[in-house]
């Protein structure tokens, strides 16, 4: 059966509750489940058909570039980029560059270019920098190192007429990363060791932001992330589509955006027998105007002015499907993909 969340994923359900699952990208496949003769069983038919062109790799050490560690006794799992940041650094000639505690300096002023502004001289090194490479390069190991998730995304913002400043910027990421490079996503299986096996989720947003120009000027930023067994499975840091009218609006326009994400999560969870269709996401926003404007529809004054969409988020609380809750700005887990913290 194809999953409805991810036409890439299979997954077939026994009379007896076992399960077998399929991941496919391209040409590389991951398989796991319950029970060590149906996968076998099942290598054994996808190579019969394929006419043995089909490789076992035998236990995932590698997938997509990312390596896959397991703690089988400790029931721990981590995925990390360290060889493909080693690679890109010696692909884009950093292999030797100093390395850096922050992707980011907590205090930037990076703005676009402004319209007629005379352009600054470029170095030797500047002129052949390889902005676009660097840039992809960077996004790719953002799938494992969520920290780097706004940094990057604000980069993206001057791809088209990047600037000196821009470029020493991006550099400085991936002198981040190579500091860091053994540092990725760990799971643990135990409850009994406090982790919470319930998928949460967190939400926040900035409000107004300033990029120097008129052209997308004053639109705030979405940052969200699900945790689940003791690491993230989903974030994201993004403008908004829209300029909200105040941090109420930006609040609420992230929340519906997490919202979303939530439903589809929980739809992967289901589809995976983790959990139960009504089982609702926690989500942790620390605005109340926000959670008050989503459980109570006479606070429509607040609201009034936005998109009737972003109204789906009022929808999903009363329907049971997200259950919407405070959480103290020094607690919130989403306050790094708004912001470049300390």
């Amino acid at each position: 059966m194809i999953t409805t969340h991810d036409p890439c994923m299979y997954v077939k359900c026994m009379p007896d509750g076992r399960r077998l699952m399929v991941l496919g990208y391209v040409d590389d496949c991951a398989i796991t489940g319950d029970s060590d003769v149906e996968i076998e069983e099942l290598i054994s038919s996808l190579k019969e058909e394929y006419d043995g062109k089909i490789d076992d790799l035998g236990e995932m050490e590698w997938f997509l570039g990312m390596r896959v560690q397991r703690d089988r006794e400790n029931h721990i799992l981590s995925i990390d980029h360290s060889r493909y940041i080693t690679d890109m650094l010696e692909k884009f000639g950093f292999a030797d560059v100093k390395t850096s505690s922050l992707p980011l300096p907590v205090a930037h002023d990076l703005k676009r270019r402004q319209v007629g502004e005379e352009k600054t001289p470029l170095k030797e090194w500047e002129e052949e920098f390889p902005y676009l490479s660097m840039l992809g390069a960077a996004l790719w190991c953002s799938r494992v190192c969520p920290e780097i998730q706004y940094p990057v995304s604000l980069m993206a913002m001057f791809a088209s007429d990047p600037t000196p400043q821009h470029c020493s910027m991006l550099k400085r990421i991936l002198q981040y990363l190579k500091l860091h490079k053994e540092m990725g996503l760990v799971f643990n299986s135990r409850p009994e060791n406090g982790l919470d096996l319930e998928m949460r989720g967190f939400v926040d947003a900035s409000y107004a932001d300033n990029y120097g120009t008129t052209k997308d000027n004053r639109r705030s930023t979405t940052g969200f992330v699900f945790m689940l067994g003791g690491a993230a499975i989903s974030w994201s840091s993004k403008r908004q589509a829209v300029v909200a009218c105040s941090t109420t609006e930006s609040e609420y326009i992230a929340a519906y955006t997490a919202t979303r994400e939530a439903i589809c999560l929980r739809r992967m969870l289901v589809e995976l027998g983790e959990t139960s269709v009504d089982t609702a996401v926690d989500l942790n926003e620390d605005n109340q105007a926000c959670i008050k404007s989503a459980h109570n529809t006479c606070s429509a004054q607040r609201t009034k002015s936005m998109d009737v969409k972003y109204h789906f988020l009022r929808q999903a609380v009363q329907e049971g499907k997200i259950n919407l809750k405070y959480m103290d700005t020094k607690n919130q887990l989403a306050d790094i993909f708004t912001k470049q913290l300390p």
